[in-house]
């Protein structure tokens, strides 16, 4: 239920009283570190007394390097949001697809900026925020993405001390207050009921929404929670029931139902008197998120440090001490020469200026007044106390090192260590005493997780093109929540409302970094191992920045064994496939009727070698018969000769018909062999033009013989 905006307004006004009134102390004191980061390091009063008599009041401000020192430690490693499925066979490559978003919204909207403002604020003045938005992809599209935004002044956002959660996801409230001027508001809100009334003249104001000058401008987040039904179907499916038809589908019915309670975020622009904007958030936290520095509770209220909370009297000491040896030297009077009366008698004029200028001599008398002897004038020597200041200004920059954790090793002096090792950790030990910055960061960034894979799936809801971006942060542009097939022939369907995923952040070493450092290693291990750059060759110069490293890389890949070269893993289009199974099914009929043609072989043969044995004998047998029939040996030589040559001419018809045999079986099987060999070249390369070429040589209507003409199939 809705509630009016004077109910809003009414519990605005008290919501943001409380919390002023709750973080009065931290801000005080968090105020104070920034001006102390800022050089501000001397009491006012002090400052104006000394600056009125003309003493100095330096200002040697050492804080600067050591919040560097913790900030830029968190530059270079940098927490990253991974994804991970709740359930099981969840798709893998819609999981890539929502961590390549995730990656690409960072990057789009330059979220290092924002995560890297709020943890430098969280160092220098114990807090910090960032914000998630969403906007329009351009001024003529419906389709929003979500960005990532820094919030410039930590002291903008003011959160319901009652949260609990270090990331505030617990909250029911939050503001993000932003001063304008009258001019600016009224262009801004020109239909405000503020810049018609002249900003409500004569109105009491006591929490200052409005001042003389200027108007408080908020945005009110807050959460509505409404109970509803949830029911657990048949199906296994859940719902709830205001989302159910009135009668189920058949076969279908409800199991269980259990009250819940759903978290409704809001957004309304107000000034203290009136509403300007409301929206609503499609997500379920308020997206603001909180950096923390150190954060305790005492007697029961909640305390926030910053890295230089306990650094402040430190410096200011180190800021004393220097003042005091620059105010002695430049001070302290110069040593004066003493004589007795009577001595610089004529000569006033060089003593006067003895401490001043480089006189070749000087001249006394030396006798005084009433004649009697005396001994040349002596200098006065006065030495100001420099090694006692220099000596106190040395603890008190020591203790500023042991007040932030922060030693010498960590800010570049050397040390006693040796070996590569133990410099390593000596120069780490910065790192473990304020590893709990950069750990607070990295539970923030575990909450915007949460929160875009809250959002991807109501914000990225339409079938869309998007960008992800891969570990290497190479771009690639991907469809979402429709059927499709790639270039490479599968088809892909990226639902972003389907899965459920959980999140974590790793911190380490960015991927740019992480490169280099692999190559340097690499490169090691080939000095010490040649042999590494043949079968690695392309894995060394991939993890390079030199110029031409690419194309090294692809030179070394070619060079590869055969079974180090990568398979391609680019699927072979439909249409070549069944190209490819035809292109299969004529090499498999080719070798069958190779089979037939030389089972026909040998079976003619066989036929052929029975008939010529059976003529062959008939022949005998009738020649037999014969010569015992002719008596004369006139005869029977006649008969010889002319067996003889029926023999012969046998002989001869028996080899013609082995050598017709012979040369059939050798080109038939040439024939078998030659499509073998280009059937399988054309599996291999999956190329349209060779089996083109192969339906062509190959063709059941013309068949080849040993000379290349085409001869008729058999």
């Amino acid at each position: 239920m809705a509630i009016s905006h004077k109910d809003l307004l009414e519990t605005a006004r008290k919501r943001f009283a409380l919390a002023k009134s709750e973080e009065e102390e931290i801000r005080r004191e968090a105020k104070k570190d920034l001006a102390f980061l800022a050089g501000e390091q001397w009491d006012a009063r002090t400052k104006h007394e000394r600056e009125r008599a003309g003493r100095p009041a330096l200002v040697i401000n050492k804080l600067p390097t050591f919040v560097q020192q913790v900030v830029n430690d968190a530059r270079s490693n940098k927490p990253a949001i991974k994804v991970s499925p709740k359930e099981s066979g969840v798709n893998t490559d819609t999981r890539d697809v929502v961590q390549g978003l995730i990656r690409h919204i960072e990057y789009d909207s330059d979220a290092d900026v924002a995560y890297n403002t709020a943890e430098e604020y969280a160092v220098s003045c114990g807090f910090g925020y960032y914000r998630l938005v969403t906007e329009y992809c351009e001024e003529r599209s419906f389709d929003q993405e979500i960005k990532i935004k820094r919030i410039a002044d930590p002291f903008t956002v003011y959160f319901d001390p009652a949260a609990k959660e270090v990331d505030r996801s617990d909250a029911d409230w939050c503001f993000v207050v932003e001063s304008y001027s009258k001019d600016e508001f009224a262009a801004r809100w020109p239909k405000a009921e503020a810049s018609s009334s002249n900003f409500f003249a004569g109105a009491s104001d006591e929490d200052g929404w409005f001042t003389e000058d200027q108007v408080r401008v908020a945005e009110y987040w807050y959460v509505e929670m409404e109970p509803r039904t949830l029911v657990l179907l048949s199906t296994g499916e859940t719902a709830f029931d205001d989302e159910l038809p009135e009668e189920l589908p058949e076969g279908v019915e409800a199991l269980k139902e259990r009250e819940v309670t759903v978290r409704t975020v809001k957004c309304a622009v107000i000034n203290g008197q009136e509403v300007l904007e409301e929206n609503d958030w499609p997500g379920q936290w308020i997206p603001i998120v909180p950096v923390w520095g150190k954060e305790l509770m005492v007697d029961g209220k909640r305390k926030l440090f910053s890295l230089i909370r306990w650094q402040r009297d430190p410096q200011q000491l180190f800021n004393y001490y220097k003042t005091a040896m620059a105010e002695t030297v430049g001070l302290s009077p110069k040593a004066p020469w003493i004589g007795v009366e009577g001595q610089f008698a004529g000569h006033e004029a060089e003593w006067q200026t003895a401490n001043l200028a480089l006189h070749p001599y000087l001249e006394y008398k030396p006798v005084s007044l009433n004649g009697q002897p005396a001994p040349p004038p002596q200098r006065q020597v006065y030495e100001p106390p420099i090694q006692a200041l220099s000596v106190g200004a040395m603890q008190a920059s020591d203790d500023m090192k042991a007040t932030a954790g922060i030693f010498d090793a960590s800010l570049g002096a050397q040390g006693n260590e040796t070996s590569g090792i133990a410099i390593a950790r000596r120069q780490r030990e910065s790192d473990v005493a304020n590893f709990h910055f950069l750990d607070n960061l990295a539970r923030a960034q575990r909450h915007t997780g949460r929160m875009l894979i809250d959002l991807i799936p109501k914000i990225y809801d339409t079938e869309r093109e998007i960008r992800i971006l891969g570990e290497d942060m190479k771009e690639k542009v991907v469809r979402v929540n429709r059927h499709y097939v790639d270039e490479a022939g599968r088809e892909r369907y990226y639902d972003l409302g389907i899965a459920k995923y959980d999140v974590t952040v790793s911190t380490g070493p960015s991927y740019t970094t992480a490169r280099q450092e692999a190559f340097d290693m690499l490169t090691q291990f080939a000095q010490a191992y040649p042999a590494l750059l043949q079968m690695a060759g392309d894995i060394v110069f991939r993890n390079s920045d030199i110029p031409g490293a690419d194309q090294l890389a692809e030179r070394f890949q070619k060079m590869l064994p055969p079974q180090l070269q990568p398979q391609s893993d680019q699927a072979i289009p439909p249409q070549a496939q069944a190209m490819m199974a035809e292109q299969q099914q004529l090499i498999q009929q080719l070798g069958d009727a190779l089979k037939g043609v030389n089972e026909t072989i040998r079976t003619k043969q066989m036929e052929l070698l029975s008939r010529e044995r059976i003529e062959t004998m008939r022949i005998q047998a009738d020649l037999i018969k014969t010569e015992a029939q002719i008596n004369s040996k006139e005869a029977q030589a006649m008969l010889q000769a002319e067996m003889q040559a029926i023999q012969q001419k046998l002989d001869q018809l028996h080899e013609a018909e082995m050598m017709d045999t012979e040369h059939e079986q050798q080109r038939r099987t040439q024939q078998a062999d030659q499509a073998h060999q280009f059937g399988m070249q054309a599996v291999a390369a999956g190329q349209e033009q060779d089996m083109a070429a192969l339906n062509q040589q190959f063709n059941p209507e013309l068949m080849p013989n040993e000379n290349g003409q085409a001869l008729p199939a058999t």
